[in-house]
């Protein structure tokens, strides 16, 4: 059986869409996130992947670190304030919603910052402060996603894994779509019986029920992923496969990507 399996350079997803993904764009370091205070006609993530930022949401302040998820609904206004210079962030955009308009659109300036909720430039987190139908901020650990994530997110798991050279021989499928971004060195994923070369900024859409794995990392690997609703049988987690089904020479594919 033939799985789909995608494979992007970066911001070239939003001109190949996938009937069985609702994200509409991804792109790593998208600094048209720090030009102004707006909002979009969709649901919009940050995954910070190193280093830290200060975000503007809904005129409340944040501070944003490693391996968070800044979490902006559909008309919320945002804008990114301020990075540190070794920073990495990728930034995943959903389906239009709405009026459906692309781009940034604007918002009137924001208001002085007088919120008691949430993480603050000059403060710890509190994400159960923050009301489960607007932005949040959700630390890092998986599973911290699929037990906080707002109630108006569709997505079921984001993650940062920092490979430091190590394969990770755990062939597995899901019963939701899997998109892997390549942040930082040269990644091997195998998927399907080929095998793929992820550069940084590449980005590979494996979807529901496909067997993978990641096969040979870097020492400075870093691998960012999120994954989508669940369908099928509906089961969250890894679905373990048997690893004698991979060929022996599989196909490899570093020219697509």
């Amino acid at each position: 059986m033939a799985f789909d399996v995608r494979s992007f350079q970066n911001g070239a997803w939003e001109d190949s869409p996938i009937s069985w993904c609702s994200i509409q764009e991804i792109r790593s370091n998208d600094l048209r996130e720090c030009e102004k205070y707006h909002f979009h006609d969709a649901d919009q993530y940050y995954l910070i992947v190193r280093g830290e930022m200060e975000v503007i949401l809904d005129s409340q302040k944040f501070r944003a670190c490693k391996g968070d998820v800044v979490a902006i609904p559909y008309g919320s206004h945002h804008r990114i304030l301020s990075l540190n210079e070794n920073v990495l962030f990728t930034v995943i955009t959903d389906r239009l919603v709405g009026k459906k308009r692309k781009g940034l659109l604007g918002s009137p300036a924001p208001r002085p910052f007088d919120g008691l909720r949430g993480r603050y430039a000059d403060g710890m987190v509190r994400y159960y402060d923050v009301p489960s139908d607007r932005c949040a901020i959700v630390p890092e650990r998986t599973w911290f996603w699929l037990k906080q994530k707002p109630k108006w997110s569709r997505l079921t798991a984001f993650g940062v894994m920092y490979l430091h050279g190590k394969s990770i021989p755990d062939y597995h499928r899901h019963d939701y779509y899997e998109v892997f971004i390549c942040a930082k060195g040269t990644i091997e994923v195998f998927a399907d019986g080929k095998t793929y070369l992820m550069g940084e900024g590449d980005i590979l859409a494996i979807d529901q029920a496909c067997p993978h794995m990641l096969v040979q990392t870097p020492d400075d690997g870093i691998l960012a992923f999120f994954n989508g609703e669940p369908y099928g049988k509906m089961r969250y987690g890894h679905q373990e496969v048997d690893e004698s089904t991979i060929p022996d020479d599989p196909v490899l594919f570093h020219d697509t990507l």
